[in-house]
């Protein structure tokens, strides 16, 4: 929740995720038929896409919280701390 350009919720335990219950009970699906050159048989992926930015995402939020990158997946405990005892860009 926001109050203006603050963020009202204070931790992640006041944080309402979203669910399937706040999805509307009908959603009409748009095809747009338009080949993708460098797919097979000119396929494209459709429901792939938002995870991408999970795992950056958390990289990004270790870093800024320790002040170190962990530059390997899986973001083990191991790695972190091994990221925050170098403290030089972390682990390659």
């Amino acid at each position: 929740m926001w109050d203006g350009a603050r963020i009202a919720n204070p931790s992640l335990m006041d944080y309402k995720i979203a669910t399937t219950l706040d999805v509307p009970d009908r959603i009409h699906a748009l095809i747009v038929e338009d080949p993708e050159p460098d797919g097979p048989f000119g396929a494209k992926g459709i429901g792939e896409i938002p995870i991408c930015a999970v795992a950056p995402a958390i990289a990004n939020g270790i870093a800024a919280a320790i002040g170190a990158r962990v530059r390997r997946l899986p973001l083990t405990s191991e790695r972190v701390l091994n990221a925050v005892l170098n403290r030089s860009g972390g682990e390659r």
